[in-house]
Parts: C-alpha cells; sequence; structure tokens
C-alpha cells in the first residue's frame, strides 16, 4: 500500500494494486479502480459503497498508527 498527505485542502490517499482512495476533510471521498480506469476518471465511492468504507477503515487506522496529524498554517520557530 501507498499512503500520501498534502495540505490545503487535506487530502489522503491510500493505494493498493487495484484501488486509490483520496480522503478530502471537509467534502466528499473519492474511489477508483485502478485497474479498469487507469486515469482516474470515474469516481466510484458512491457505487461501491463498502469498498470505500473498507478503504476509509484503512486510512484511518494507518493515521492513528502514524500518528499523522491535520497540516495547519501555523509556522514553526527554528
Amino acid at each position: 500500500s501507498e499512503f500520501n498527505l498534502r495540505a490545503r485542502p487535506c487530502q489522503y490517499m491510500l493505494r493498493t494494486d487495484r484501488y486509490k482512495y483520496i480522503h478530502n476533510e471537509g467534502s466528499t471521498d473519492e474511489l477508483y479502480d485502478l485497474q479498469t480506469d487507469p486515469g482516474e476518471e470515474t469516481d466510484l465511492s458512491q457505487r461501491r459503497p463498502e469498498r470505500t468504507k473498507e478503504m476509509r477503515r484503512r486510512l484511518s487506522k494507518w493515521r492513528k498508527t502514524v500518528n499523522a496529524k491535520i497540516p495547519t498554517d501555523q509556522k514553526v520557530k527554528a
């Protein structure tokens, strides 16, 4: 699996061999089948709610495991 964290808006992504799941903080989730849709044209999150829920669960578990924080705009003092 591959995990990604980007800021503004905060997005978390989980990728497996077949699926790519994107959690958009404060918005809707996205799910793509990379085998049948490598260009990520068709969001399957509404058509595959159980797969979406499973990917969200796996992502949440990973975030807790690595203590992933949601990025803020605060500047770090050196």
